[in-house]
């Protein structure tokens, strides 16, 4: 078995980028990207076992570099509010907005596979984690008889959906009201320790 090549690797990447972005992850075929890549249909599945695996090895590290600068954004917020105000902000804006496509592949991708392709839910639920963190920084959301991890997933819920509507014409008002309407309802429900009640 002949060593891997760290440039087909980087051909393959570039060649799927350029597609996703462009076509979208349903319309993009192993040997489309072969065929962009300069290479053949069973060379590139010496490198990656599935479509999957190359979407995932693109977006894996760009998701985490979205949410960890969200997460500093978040704390440098003063108060319950402006941390909750940020933290919608950039879970059901700031991150499906990216001008390359990335959250619209990876949605797409994600609807239309399962375990026999691959696929764990390893990344959502890092991503998860990590919002539940961000929640933990806000206030005590268990004191309030709230589940910080239900808000987490619902947050993912919604950004999914966000993901698949991307490409759908906007609809700036409802956008406003919906991040009015779940920071609100966050609020409600919990008040920053450093808070008075």
């Amino acid at each position: 078995m002949r060593p891997k090549s760290d440039d087909v690797r980087k051909a393959i990447l570039a060649a799927a980028t350029e597609l996703f972005t462009r076509d979208g992850y349903a319309a993009t075929t192993m040997s489309r990207i072969a065929r962009t890549g300069g290479m053949s249909t069973s060379n590139l599945y010496v490198y990656y076992p599935s479509k999957l695996a190359i979407m995932l090895e693109i977006y894996e590290p760009w998701l985490k570099e979205q949410v960890s600068a969200l997460e500093a954004r978040v704390a440098a917020e003063e108060g319950a509010e402006a941390k909750l105000r940020c933290l919608v902000r950039g879970i059901l804006e700031d991150i499906p907005a990216d001008p390359d496509g990335y959250t619209r592949a990876l949605v797409q991708a994600v609807s239309v596979t399962g375990p026999p392709d691959g696929y764990t839910s390893d990344l959502l639920r890092w991503a998860e984690g990590r919002i539940l963190e961000i929640l933990n920084q806000v206030g005590d959301f268990g004191r309030a008889g709230v589940s910080p991890e239900a808000i987490s997933y619902m947050l993912m819920l919604i950004f999914d959906g966000v993901g698949l509507r991307r490409d759908l014409p906007p609809r700036p008002e409802l956008s406003a009201r919906l991040h009015e309407a779940m920071v609100s309802l966050l609020l409600a429900r919990v008040r920053a320790p450093a808070e008075p009640a």
